[in-house]
């Protein structure tokens, strides 16, 4: 089986409330069978970037899905200061 940086795998979950998981577009019922598709257990710990906008019915959403795949190591984290990086370095 595949090893994971840390024993992580992360799910990105975008400003718009679309999921990907390493960078392919995935459906929340989806989750799971995705996950095991790539080789993650499910003692392996799930980080769910999040924005601050990021609905609590969608992350428990994200949380049902995960935990009826039998995936319970959640982490919900947010970018910090997402803001700083949004914007173009170029610009002044």
């Amino acid at each position: 089986s595949r090893s994971f940086p840390n024993n992580t795998v992360q799910v990105v979950v975008s400003i718009d409330q679309k999921i990907t998981l390493e960078g392919k577009p995935v459906d929340v019922k989806n989750l799971p069978s995705k996950l095991k598709s790539i080789g993650a257990t499910p003692n392996i710990a799930i980080r769910v970037l999040i924005h601050k906008n990021t609905s609590t019915e969608m992350m428990k959403e994200i949380s049902r899905s995960l935990a009826s795949g039998g995936y319970r190591r959640i982490v919900f984290t947010q970018p910090k200061q997402a803001e700083a990086y949004s914007k173009d370095p170029s610009e002044k």
